[in-house]
């Protein structure tokens, strides 16, 4: 089998990350809670990212005036619930670089988590840096339609288009594919 897979499909997508700064009091909950969280079943990262994670979540509740789930098992089925009352699963990346992410740069969801019971994944990326406060929210997808639009990629293979040989079996999309996320309007 070939460690290579097709490019990612780019039809000309518009969507384009959305930047946010996030506060310290934001960071000091996600810490917190990433330290109450521990290590997930499944962790690729055995928990050391966890940070990251929550901290993505705080920024998407946030900016959509979603709840917290923190109830088990749900914790583990979705993150949020969100003012219409739907779900979502927020899926953060780190990233060492402070320049928003080009439009064929890619949003994840790990293979373990596709019997997930959300109704829509958000995808975030978030400066390795914390101290300058810059993360982007990139877009969103209805959990099935992911799926149907995302390309499979096992362990070990390569996304030449992004340079990136993937350390876990996952699917993946283009950012530019994503539909935008945007804030409920106040005035509603």
């Amino acid at each position: 089998m070939s460690s290579l897979v097709p490019k990612l499909a780019g039809d000309g997508g518009h969507n384009t990350p959305h930047p946010v700064r996030f506060t310290k009091t934001q960071l000091e909950r996600a810490r917190a809670r990433g330290v109450e969280l521990g290590r997930l079943n499944g962790s690729i990262t055995q928990g050391k990212s966890n940070l990251f994670g929550m901290l993505g979540e705080e920024i998407v509740a946030e900016f959509l005036g979603a709840q917290f789930e923190n109830r088990k098992p749900q914790l583990y089925e979705y993150d949020l619930i969100l003012p219409d009352g739907s779900t979502a699963d927020v899926k953060t990346k780190k990233t060492t670089s402070q320049l928003e992410p080009r439009s064929h740069y890619t949003a994840t969801v790990w293979n373990g988590n596709t019997t997930q019971r959300c109704d829509r994944y958000i995808f975030v990326r978030i400066c390795s840096n914390l101290d300058l406060g810059k993360a982007w929210i990139c877009g969103q997808l209805p959990k099935e339609m992911f799926y149907a639009k995302s390309v499979f990629y096992k362990k070990g293979q390569h996304d030449a288009e992004n340079n990136y040989t993937v350390h876990s079996d996952c699917h993946n999309i283009r950012i530019d594919e994503l539909e935008p996320l945007t804030a409920p309007n106040p005035w509603d």
